[in-house]
């Protein structure tokens, strides 16, 4: 059972890029937006295998779940989900999303 939904600073930092953006337009539609970002990851807490399965590497993976037109990237780590990136689907995925060390801690 998932405990608590993480949100890393990367992730935090893509969630103020994409309101800035949408904002330039219209501020309504940009808090509508992460607003519906924040809700869509909070049902990963009931459903955290959800996502579609991105990397996997020896027991660490790497999920998405689509919402609107943007990727969340996690991981469930120690009975947490860290969200580690939100990125526009028209956005080429890096080959490398930075995961933070500290998660392993």
């Amino acid at each position: 059972m998932v405990q608590k939904i993480i949100w890393t600073k990367q992730a935090q930092n893509n969630l103020v890029e994409i309101k800035n953006y949408i904002a330039l337009d219209s501020l309504y539609y940009a808090k509508r937006i992460i607003y519906f970002i924040y809700q869509s990851c909070n049902q990963l807490i009931s459903h955290p295998e959800i996502g579609m399965l991105l990397y996997k590497q020896d027991n660490f993976l790497l999920h998405r779940i689509l919402v609107k037109k943007y990727r969340v990237i996690y991981t469930i780590y120690s009975g947490n989900i860290y969200i580690i990136a939100v990125y526009h689907q028209s956005r080429i995925l890096p080959t490398k999303v930075d995961v933070p060390s500290s998660l392993f801690e």
